[in-house]
């Protein structure tokens, strides 16, 4: 599944128009970046929380030319589920509740 696809099945699902649903769900996904970016963290309980944290610096080898590289830091992105998600996982032949997380 795309975001297209994405955006279609929650505008048919909810009843509102997918120009509207495309823009809520560009719009969600620019803000967690925004906040991972500033270096906090986006918790949506029960789903999962969205963190970032640094990879740093290493030492490294072109496995072609077996010279060493030095790596530099980066920031990654990092998930872990919540136990709502796990929940609804272990009961994959299911559609997700219809509950509230």
């Amino acid at each position: 599944m795309n975001q297209n696809d994405l955006t279609r099945s929650i505008a048919n699902r909810v009843g509102l128009p997918q120009i509207l649903v495309n823009k809520v769900v560009d719009s969600m996904l620019e803000e967690i970046i925004f906040q991972l970016k500033s270096g906090e963290a986006i918790n949506l309980t029960g789903f999962g929380r969205f963190t970032a944290r640094v990879r740093h610096a290493r030492r490294g080898f072109n496995p072609k030319t077996r010279q060493n590289i030095d790596i530099p830091e980066v920031i990654i992105p990092k998930f872990k589920s919540g136990s709502w998600l796990k929940k609804e996982l272990k009961n994959k032949n299911d559609r997700a509740t219809e509950t509230t997380i």
